[in-house]
């Protein structure tokens, strides 16, 4: 139980919130703090090619800094939009299916 209260904080549960809530309701909150650890990871990456282009292009002349930003993290933002759609289509659809029944 000392263990568990810090780790609820750390990822985003309130202090009074933590108290009412049962095992199973942190599971939406544990799913959000993974999401957004990958999200903080591929921004590294990106920030990892950035640096790379950078110290490339100053040390070489074939290597040349981007212009503009990679289209790569507008479309890492729209897969994110499309996955939450499929699963909000999902559900809906195992919703419709207890219901017809």
């Amino acid at each position: 139980m000392e263990d568990l209260l810090p780790q609820a904080l750390m990822i985003g549960v309130n202090y009074n919130d933590f108290w009412e809530l049962n095992p199973r309701t942190l599971e939406p909150f544990i799913k959000a703090y993974s999401f957004r650890l990958e999200e903080i990871d591929k921004q590294m990456w990106i920030q990892g090619l950035y640096i790379k282009l950078a110290i490339g292009s100053s040390m070489s002349k074939d290597c040349k800094y981007p212009k503009s930003q990679f289209s790569k993290h507008k479309n890492s933002q729209i897969s994110m939009r499309e996955k939450f759609e499929r699963q909000v289509e999902r559900v809906n659809s195992r919703f419709r299916r207890e219901t017809d029944e």
